[in-house]
């Protein structure tokens, strides 16, 4: 099993979002490069990089990719990565891999643009649920059919490892990161 530490980044600050709420911010830092290192430091292989404005408006921070890079850090980098040409952006940068929600939940045929851009093995399809429907746009939209997101990866080319994030059934725990369990 992978353990990976994730640094959410808004604004060039490291940040926490009350259940997913941009009107609700907390300010941990403002260096997430520091951050990012120490991750690494305390032992873990790889940093997940939350690009918050990228998931929220397609607004990415490629500055904090290249100083993620230039400091020789390992980190996946995710937040609106919903193009071919984002996600080579973040690997030219230095990323590891890019994480994909939105796309692998509305768009399996660009999820398989951007395998095709960057090679399958540097992409993770993160599909997050909640009460059984996958979401995307950072869990703003009311999401589709977990069933309809596999049959849609299940075509060929449409290759990506896929982890899925949240509850599938109304007993599981609601709200990650508030140490009471995922979000409701």
């Amino acid at each position: 099993m992978d353990v990976i530490p994730a640094v959410d980044v808004l604004d060039g600050r490291v940040v926490r979002l009350r259940r997913g709420s941009y009107d609700d911010v907390t300010v941990y830092g403002d260096d997430p490069v520091a951050q990012a290192a120490s991750w690494l430091a305390a032992g873990a292989a790889m940093v997940h990089v939350v690009d918050l404005a990228g998931a929220r408006d397609g607004t990415h921070d490629v500055g904090l990719w290249r100083a993620l890079g230039a400091a020789g850090l390992t980190f996946q980098v995710g937040g609106g990565i919903r193009t071919a040409g984002t996600a080579r952006n973040a690997v030219v940068a230095g990323a590891a891999r890019v994480v994909v929600g939105t796309a692998a939940v509305w768009e399996p045929a660009v999820l398989g643009e951007i395998c095709a851009a960057v090679g399958a093995g540097k992409v993770v399809a993160a599909v997050d649920v909640r009460a059984g429907r996958a979401t995307g746009a950072g869990w703003r939209d009311a999401g589709r059919s977990l069933a309809d997101v596999l049959a849609g990866h299940s075509s060929p080319g449409s290759t990506a490892t896929a982890p899925w994030r949240g509850p599938t059934s109304p007993s599981s725990p609601k709200r990650p990161g508030w140490l009471r369990g995922w979000h409701s």
